[in-house]
């Protein structure tokens, strides 16, 4: 098992609790920034009041190279998380959040390869949103060993872990210990479900009933209430998950109408439907929460026949026919006619997508799982894995919030970029090829998108980018929720680089006040998924020839493009002796090509006449269709 030196957290009260070799008293240290400033309450040091305020010192740090024990004594001004960056010559090393008025040391294991010598210290606030100030009173340093070799890289299994039943323990592969593990996955879930007025977002209603509350716009949302039913059957918690159930159940789904089987996707704490609307990634946690529920807990009377209400909501959602203006009502069922998801089931909002509701593995758990359509699912299932790669930038791996179905971006200003949705989008792909493992394609895919993030600093990167890599102006934090799912893409890795990631999710101080519920969500997801707690609790018969075979669902899924990049020529392999409607599409949707072709006798495109840049070439038979991204030169 590998062994590695980790960036852990200890919380202290007071003084170093041992001899240090350096301890700097932050009064000592230049202010600089806005509004940063010396204070004598609540003890003698410095204040950051805003984005840019910071400390500084040189300091003569005469052990160098090794690992250090770093600590740093603070406090909030309230009870909302306040977090200061340290940097060592520019290069941040490490953040420290405080979330209580209450002076607290944090200790962190920092990994300090420079020589030893003068080396410029800086306390530094950058992730400020207005809703705390930081105060700072002490920073010390204590050498504790050598850096150790560096770790080898991760090993995937053979086989995914549907048919092993062996869900990988990242965290365990990692160095820490089960008790560290258990410890760990268990105050995260006490905190949001049952913790203080500024950490939890699990109340409940009534004797029976619970919701998970949206916090900064203090609503309920399918998105959450679906999270927090996967928790808890995740983490074995009926009582909880029944509660959740119910409360959507009852105040949630539309029981009659054309928007029948489909749930609202806000309402109130009190349960009235603040928007008819459905957003369909809730749709997607709820019926694969249920078909775990059936399997971990047993099915009951009533609403509480997990599998039975999980079966339904597939019938209901998925009769209601398409397009969205040939219909009465204009709702539409929640897949289009290619298999895919759409973005919102009712009118204009049918005719595009959101990528991060592409859940290949959830699709093959209904394929497993589902009464009907377990051929219809399993095709989905493969349909998903496949946009998700033409969706994703062909350098950064990064996604746009919303999308048309052909992959390209809408023309919308917003929601062309990577941004809160988007970021969830690796985690759904390193799920599904550490289930199932059927598409190699889904292993680069996450180790694109965590280069990219490597290169922008682990502790640095921000939350919001243009899709080639351009942080978006204005986004300077790094949330907690795109830091976990960075984290998760970590089961899809062979790169060394993915334990610095499960580091940083490991040492992120869960986020507390007004902006804990997504942060905080997606935060138990990813630690559920990298403590091999978060399992794909199917029937029995989840046996490698219950599962349609890898890509079987998709005839044309054996066909490449050659070469790509081209300069004028593309050559496509693997067709067969039959007819293939061939078209290029711009990423904005835009047709250059339209044409058929013979599979045997003419299986080369000329891309002369187009302009420079990245195309999408769209084969179809009669059966079955694919896209591949083709960049000119």
């Amino acid at each position: 098992m590998m062994k590695l030196i980790l960036l852990t957290c200890l919380l202290l009260i007071g003084a170093p609790s041992f001899a240090v070799d350096f301890t700097v008293q932050t009064e000592s240290m230049t202010c600089s920034g806005p509004y940063a400033g010396k204070i004598t309450n609540p003890f003698e040091g410095i204040a950051l009041y805003a984005n840019n305020d910071a400390g500084t010192i040189t300091q003569n740090i005469t052990n160098m190279p090794g690992v250090f024990d770093v600590e740093l004594r603070g406090a909030s001004n309230n009870n909302n998380n306040a977090t200061v960056s340290l940097l060592l010559d520019g290069t941040e090393i490490a953040t420290f959040t405080y979330n209580s008025t209450v002076a607290t040391t944090i200790k962190k294991s920092i990994e300090l390869a420079g020589a030893a010598g003068n080396h410029d210290l800086k306390l530094l606030m950058k992730t400020d949103n207005g809703a705390s100030d930081i105060y700072l009173d002490w920073l010390a340093f204590t050498r504790t060993g050598n850096i150790p070799p560096p770790p080898a890289p991760p090993v995937i299994p053979a086989r995914g872990a549907v048919y092993t039943g062996n869900y990988r323990n990242m965290f365990l592969e990692a160095g820490y210990t089960q008790n560290q593990i258990d410890t760990k996955v268990n105050s995260v879930f006490q905190q949001l479900f049952y913790g203080t007025a500024d950490q939890k977002v699990y109340y409940e209603k009534g004797v029976d009933e619970a919701y998970i509350l949206d916090v900064n716009n203090n609503d309920v949302r399918s998105e959450g209430q679906s999270y927090g039913m996967m928790i808890a059957v995740q983490m074995n918690k009926q009582t909880e998950f029944d509660k959740l159930w119910k409360f959507a159940k009852t105040n949630m789904q539309h029981q009659s109408g054309y928007r029948e089987g489909y749930f609202a996707w806000k309402c109130s704490a009190t349960g009235t439907k603040l928007d008819e609307n459905t957003a369909s990634d809730g749709e997607m946690y709820f019926v694969t929460a249920l078909y775990f529920a059936s399997v971990r807990f047993g099915d009951h009377g009533g609403i509480f026949n997990y599998r039975a209400e999980a079966d339904e909501i597939l019938t209901k959602i998925m009769n209601k026919g398409w397009p969205h203006n040939s219909i009465p009502g204009s709702v539409t069922n929640m897949f289009n006619p290619d298999k895919q998801i759409c973005f919102v089931p009712y009118a204009s909002s049918s005719e595009f997508t959101d990528p991060s509701y592409y859940l290949p593995g959830f699709l093959d758990v209904w394929a497993i799982m589902a009464k009907d359509k377990k051929d219809y699912w399993a095709d989905a299932a493969n349909v998903a894995r496949d946009f998700l790669q033409i969706v994703a930038h062909p350098k950064t791996g990064l996604t746009p919030d919303y999308s048309n179905y052909n992959g390209t971006v809408r023309g919308s200003s917003e929601t062309d970029k990577f941004s809160n949705d988007a970021m969830r989008v690796i985690m759904n792909v390193a799920s599904d090829y550490s289930w199932f493992k059927k598409d190699e394609r889904e292993k680069e895919l996450c180790m694109r998108i965590q280069s990219f993030f490597k290169t922008q600093g682990i502790y640095t990167y921000v939350t919001k980018y243009e899709l080639d890599g351009r942080p978006q102006s204005g986004s300077v934090d790094q949330a907690v929720s795109l830091m976990s799912c960075n984290a998760v893409g970590s089961l899809a890795s062979t790169d060394a680089v993915a334990w610095e990631f499960i580091k940083a999710l490991w040492d992120r101080e869960p986020t507390t006040g007004r902006y804990r519920y997504y942060d905080g969500m997606l935060q138990m997801l990813s630690m559920l998924h990298l403590s091999g707690q978060y399992k794909a609790w199917v029937s029995s018969n989840a046996t490698a020839t219950s599962i349609k075979s890898d890509r079987s669902a998709n005839s044309l899924s054996n066909i490449t493009v050659f070469p790509n990049p081209t300069f004028n020529t593309i050559t496509l392999s693997g067709l067969k002796d039959e007819i293939y409607s061939i078209q290029v599409f711009n990423t904005l949707g835009v047709l250059y090509l339209d044409r058929t072709i013979d599979g045997v006798s003419n299986n080369t495109l000329s891309l002369e006449d187009l302009p420079k840049g990245t195309y999408l070439v769209k084969i179809k038979n009669n059966d079955s269709q694919t896209t591949i991204k083709v960049v000119k030169k």
